[in-house]
C-alpha cells in the first residue's frame, strides 16, 4: 500500500540549533527506497507503507545511536486506494487552482 506522510523529528537535546541531527535523517532517508523533501517544519515522505515507516522507525535509531536520549515525532500518514498520486501532483493540483 502506497502512503504519504508528513514526518517531523526533533531530538530533545541542550543545543538550540538541530541542523546537524536533521541532516543525519536526511542522510538516513536516503538509504530507502522513498521519495523524501525537507521543508521548514520537517519532511515529506512517499513510497510503500512498510517502507515509510522503517524509514521513519531507523532515523530514530541512528539518533540514539549517536548520544540523543529522546526524541519526539509527529507524524500523519495519508493512504489512497482509488488511485496514485505524488505529493508533487497534489501540490501542483492546488497551485493550478490558483491560476
Amino acid at each position: 500500500m502506497r502512503a504519504s506522510a508528513d514526518f517531523c523529528l526533533i531530538p530533545m537535546v541542550d543545543d538550540a540549533s538541530i541542523a546537524k541531527y536533521i541532516a543525519t535523517v536526511q542522510r538516513t532517508l536516503n538509504t530507502f527506497d522513498i521519495k523524501f523533501s525537507l521543508h521548514a517544519c520537517g519532511t515529506n515522505l512517499e513510497g510503500e507503507w512498510d517502507e515509510v515507516c522503517n524509514a521513519i522507525k531507523r532515523c530514530h535509531e541512528v539518533l540514539h545511536e549517536e548520544g540523543v536520549v529522546r526524541i519526539q515525532s509527529t507524524i500523519r500518514i495519508g493512504t489512497r486506494t482509488d488511485k496514485t498520486i505524488s505529493n508533487r501532483q497534489k501540490i501542483d493540483s492546488v497551485n493550478d487552482l490558483l491560476k
